[in-house]
């Protein structure tokens, strides 16, 4: 079999999207438990250290299941990366994952600057691993395209 070169990018962000990904669906279940209790109430999140003012509980509840969501998609990606990193016939469904991941990441940078609470050092990071998961499918996609492209011959078996 051969070694996809992707391989490393697609392990490595894959089990680092698993790991943040289950601890954003934790978070995000333990926030929408919170929000739950406080019931048609309002919080200050100053006393959270967040200088954010108040939210009622349905804004609360509303962006704990977006942080849910964005978890367990964060989750099954890195299940899916780490799966198929050495699958250069996957390497395009890994691809497109990638590019979800990458305009997911920056759909949630519009949304924080609509509420005011832009963080671009936020972005950078919470950009960086699906760049590196696009940047190792992309090469497995590459090499992938080199081998349908090449003539068969009888080193790999095929006449």
């Amino acid at each position: 079999m051969v070694q996809a070169r992707g391989k490393g990018f697609l392990k490595v962000t894959g089990i680092l999207l698993i790991i943040f990904g289950a601890l954003t669906v934790i978070i995000g279940l333990l926030a929408i438990a919170g929000s739950a209790m406080i019931g048609s109430g309002t919080v200050d999140m100053s006393a959270a250290g967040v200088d954010a003012g108040a939210y009622d509980a349905g804004t609360i509840m509303l962006m704990s299941v977006f942080t849910v969501v964005m978890g367990i998609i964060n989750l099954v990606a890195g299940i899916i990366g780490v799966a198929n990193a050495n699958k250069l016939e996957k390497a395009q469904l890994c691809f497109i994952i990638g590019i979800v991941l990458i305009v997911l990441q920056l759909i949630d940078a519009v949304y924080s600057t609509i509420v005011g609470e832009l963080s671009i050092f936020g972005i950078v990071v919470g950009l960086i691993l699906p760049i590196l998961f696009v940047i190792g499918a992309n090469k497995n996609k590459e090499q992938f395209a080199e081998m349908q492209s090449q003539p068969p011959t009888s080193e790999t078996g095929e006449i």
